[in-house]
């Protein structure tokens, strides 16, 4: 991947998985800085639904939620109005999945939401590997990050989900 952001420094695509791969491996300083390069075609170009997902991510990774949230719901909308429906399932999987490892979930919202994802699953529109990522992300949702309560500020619009 260096090489071909050596190559093309402004590559979207190659910026955001070189932001995506940091964050899984918790080098969050350097993410950070793959992030700027990467917020930085944001002032030149309309961001995509992956890009803003992956600023997302970065937000949630570094504790963040708010910023975590905001990133996902634009990501997710922006799916949306550009018809794409299995992306924005996507996007609200891996949404999702944030927020339960951030651990501001009660057990009884995260029910709520799965069984709506679920429904979505069962669509024709989406792809059964946005599926398998879906069931496989839900799997290594940790039961011991859930709040004790429904954290009531977030307003999760996971279930504004259109069928």
């Amino acid at each position: 991947m260096h090489d071909a952001l050596v190559a093309n420094p402004d590559e979207p695509i190659l910026l955001n998985n070189k932001t995506v791969a940091l964050v899984r491996l918790k080098r969050y300083s350097d993410a950070d800085v793959a992030a700027k390069r990467l917020r930085s075609n944001l002032n030149t170009t309309e961001p995509e639904p992956t890009t803003l997902a992956t600023l997302g991510l970065l937000d949630f990774s570094k504790g963040n939620v708010s910023g975590g949230r905001n990133c996902y719901a634009m990501a997710a909308e922006k799916a949306r109005k550009l018809g794409l429906p299995d992306l924005e399932f996507r996007v609200r999987a891996h949404w999702l999945y944030e927020e339960a490892n951030a651990g501001v979930l009660s057990q009884d919202i995260f029910a709520q939401i799965v069984a709506l994802m679920d429904d979505a699953a069962s669509k024709a529109w989406i792809r059964p590997t946005s599926v398998e990522t879906w069931n496989a992300l839900k799997a290594r949702a940790s039961i011991s990050n859930f709040v004790a309560h429904a954290d009531t500020t977030s307003q999760i619009p996971f279930l504004l989900f259109d069928k």
